[in-house]
């Protein structure tokens, strides 16, 4: 992918703002702050706008982080208006940040197709999932390894495409959010897949007893296998 860098016309658009008393809750409403200006943006320029008029800024997925990794008292942007598929072909799918994973999940599906990974939930903005480091299940590698481009909003309000090959790319997969405001996400995809949970319980000795063969038969690495219990 070929990088480039340009200056987008910070133009007016429509944002939702609140200045003073608004809210904002991690999933659970163990993380709360209250931020002095509360931004939503539906275009790339008022993500822009956003994080270049912002002294402090902090961006928000769907608060389904248990961290206080959102938590500001200055700028929150948030990205529910922010959600749209931007492009799609045989291989990769580009989303703006503020995507839920069901979202994306959905339209490949329409189309024959699936992200090679998941976690066990799917509530999550892409962006959020991605920069906060999701691992999702097996050995394919996390989320963020699907990654091969993405923009992103440097404090300044430059918007930057990364792809393989820039300096910052491997590092933004996985930002949390310190290099710059995740813009677009573009993720590869593969043909459509089903996986299938098999649930059983057995007493700890005869686990442990058979644990090679049972790692075996259900192909899970060693290092993968974890034993739930008092």
């Amino acid at each position: 992918m070929k990088c480039r860098v340009s200056m987008v016309a910070l133009v007016a658009v429509a944002v939702a703002a609140t200045n003073g008393g608004d809210f904002w809750s991690n999933w659970d409403t163990r993380q709360v702050c209250h931020p002095r200006v509360h931004v939503s943006p539906s275009t790339a320029a008022g993500l822009q706008r956003a994080v270049q008029a912002a002294s402090h800024v902090r961006v928000a997925g769907a608060g389904h982080s248990f961290s206080p990794i959102v938590l500001t008292e200055h700028t929150l942007v948030t990205l529910d208006k922010y959600t749209d598929v931007v492009a799609f072909d045989a291989d990769t799918i580009t989303v703006q940040a503020g995507r839920p994973l069901y979202a994306v999940n959905d339209y490949l599906a329409a189309h024959g197709r699936a992200l090679p990974n998941l976690g066990a939930v799917a509530i999550q903005t892409v962006a959020g999932a991605t920069q906060t480091g999701t691992h999702g299940t097996g050995n394919t590698g996390c989320l963020s390894d699907n990654i091969v481009g993405m923009d992103l909003v440097f404090a300044n309000g430059t918007l930057v495409n990364l792809g393989p090959g820039h300096d910052l790319f491997d590092a933004a997969r996985v930002g949390m959010g310190v290099l710059g405001a995740v813009s677009t996400l573009t993720f590869r995809h593969v043909p459509l897949w089903t996986m299938e949970e098999i649930t059983f319980t057995l007493p700890l000795a005869t686990f442990q007893l058979h644990r090679a063969a049972l790692l075996a038969v259900s192909a899970i690495p060693q290092g993968q296998f974890s034993v739930l219990g008092s």
